[in-house]
Parts: structure tokens; C-alpha cells; sequence
């Protein structure tokens, strides 16, 4: 199996060099609403349901997700971003929405 990576451009106002992480929608559900970009979720390292925190090239707002073809095609996926350094413990992780 040929596995790609694939690269995403990030716009708005989180700046260069940031962590974006891609989490299925529909994980961490407290009291009935999903919360995928909390710190615990956003952060996992990446299979079939999270990209894994990928921190942008130094000086730009390019990510590259290396496992593309491995996420799960039949999910859709919260776009998740952090200020700080994308760890478990980073209490900026936010969803995009």
C-alpha cells in the first residue's frame, strides 16, 4: 500500500509555525455534544481517527499530514489548532469552527 502525504495551508490569525491536528467529529462526547479539540483528544498520536498534533514549517502556516490515505475516509474531522507547543498539556488547543 503506497501511503502520501498530503499538505494544508492554514489562513487567519493563529500565527506561523502553530499546530493544527485533524480529530473525527464525533469523539470525546460530554453530555451528548462532541468536543474533539480538547487537549487529550487533539493531541493523540495519529491513526485512523487523528492526524496527530503536526506543527506548520518554521516561518509558514503548511502543514503536512504524512498519513493522509490512512485517516478514515468515512469520517468528517474537527480542525483543531494550538498556540503553544501541541501537547497533551497545552490548554490552547481550540476547534477551528
Amino acid at each position: 500500500m503506497l501511503f502520501r502525504s498530503r499538505r494544508f495551508t492554514y489562513a487567519g490569525t493563529l500565527a506561523n509555525a502553530k499546530w493544527v491536528s485533524l480529530v473525527d467529529a464525533t469523539l470525546n462526547v460530554v453530555n451528548n455534544i462532541a468536543i474533539p479539540c480538547d487537549k487529550a483528544v487533539a493531541s493523540v498520536t495519529a491513526d485512523s481517527t487523528h492526524s496527530g498534533a503536526i506543527q506548520a514549517a518554521a516561518g509558514t502556516k503548511v502543514i503536512t499530514v504524512p498519513q493522509y490515505f490512512l485517516l478514515d475516509s468515512s469520517k468528517t474531522y474537527a480542525v483543531c489548532f494550538a498556540e503553544n507547543d501541541g501537547t497533551a498539556t497545552d490548554a490552547s488547543w481550540a476547534d477551528s469552527t
